[in-house]
């Protein structure tokens, strides 16, 4: 009786997130359409410039990845997630389809045609795969591995930021000396190369090895990045430099969250592979929650300690020592993205001049 009072109050409080939820997204509706989409139609400019079917497709598409790709396609059975794969593509063609129909597309598609442009959209994807990625495993390898609190995790993570601060100002010196077709996959190829060597720290390692590599991949990033923004806002007219920047913030957007998606699946595939013959001997319940995931298996053993302390001690080395060799590959497999952007970027950036390719 008392198991179907708890589940009971637990659906009760995922219908009233979800009702919570709602009301929020009705709300922010209501305020766009009737604050903001009047705007198209009443100035004379918008209504010559404004793409409004375009700006309803790309909503739809906006929806359609999120629902289908992001959340459902990572859920349920293979034909699930091959189908949020075919019904995100789909949605992306018609996307694509109408632009191109447009007399005013919201996005000019023919502006991928210029090299700064596709490279700098293609580059910052790629840099952003595979920084937050970095981060995402940087954070539960200091927690989960080292024993950080996530204050202290989040210290840890400062020499990045400080290098970032540093090195971003002096890009355009670099990039004046050795070319855009250099500097930029060069920048990559430090980013990668911190990736890999972060990808060998281990249980035992100190501190300041990963403090080393995170002063690394910050110089890359630092290199790359400022380089790369210019020259997708420096490829598009004066007056299309608001689609500019939402490009710019877009690939970074989704490089994230692929970076995210794969390298994390990555990591916690080979961790489950590796900590299954150490869940042997719990209980099923126990073994179950251990398997999913680094941060589940702290759990488990927590749960576990109460009853065996000597089997939770043998538990909690088996799973740190499975999330770290899940991080290696994932990290791996980071750095080999990288280095593909950057071989792709050296190519179709050679010969490019910064300071004669503007679009005015």
């Amino acid at each position: 009786m008392a198991e179907v009072v708890v589940e009971r109050k637990s659906i009760t409080a995922h219908v009233r997130r979800f009702l919570r939820n709602c009301l929020t997204g009705g709300i922010a509706t209501a305020i766009y359409f009737a604050v903001y989409l009047p705007l198209f139609y009443w100035t004379p400019l918008s209504q010559s410039l404004a793409d409004n079917a375009g700006l309803a497709v790309g909503a739809g598409v906006q929806f359609v990845g999120a629902r289908y790709f992001v959340f459902r396609a990572r859920q349920g059975a293979l034909h699930k997630q091959i189908g949020g794969f075919v019904l995100a593509a789909a949605a992306l063609s018609g996307f694509v389809l109408y632009e191109r129909r447009a007399a005013e597309p919201m996005l000019e598609l023919s502006f991928f045609s210029r090299p700064r442009f596709a490279m700098g959209s293609l580059g910052i994807s790629v840099t952003f795969f595979a920084m937050f990625a970095m981060f995402f495993v940087l954070t539960q390898y200091l927690q989960y591995v080292k024993g950080y609190t996530p204050l202290t995790a989040g210290l840890a993570a400062l020499p990045s930021a400080v290098t970032m601060i540093i090195v971003s100002p002096r890009a355009p010196r670099v990039v004046g000396k050795l070319g855009l077709g250099r500097a930029v996959p060069g920048g990559m190829v430090i980013l990668a190369t911190g990736l890999v060597l972060l990808s060998l720290a281990g249980r035992s390692t100190p501190y300041i090895w990963v403090a080393m590599c995170l002063v690394m991949t910050a110089t890359g990033m630092g290199t790359v990045m400022p380089s790369l923004s210019a020259g997708i806002l420096a490829s598009v007219p004066m007056n299309k430099a608001g689609v500019g920047s939402a490009v710019n913030d877009t690939t970074r957007e989704v490089g994230g969250a692929i970076g995210l998606a794969v390298v994390g699946s990555v990591v916690n595939s080979i961790y489950r592979s590796e900590v299954a013959g150490a869940l042997t001997e719990l209980p099923p319940a126990l073994a179950e929650i251990a398997r999913r995931n680094v941060g589940k298996a702290f759990q488990a053993v927590g749960q576990l300690a109460g009853t065996d302390p000597q089997a939770a001690g043998v538990l909690l080395g088996e799973v740190r020592q499975s999330f770290v060799d899940g991080m290696h590959t994932g990290l791996r497999v980071g750095a080999l993205v990288v280095l593909v952007g950057a071989a792709v970027l050296a190519w179709r950036l050679r010969g490019v001049d910064v300071a004669t390719d503007h679009v005015h």
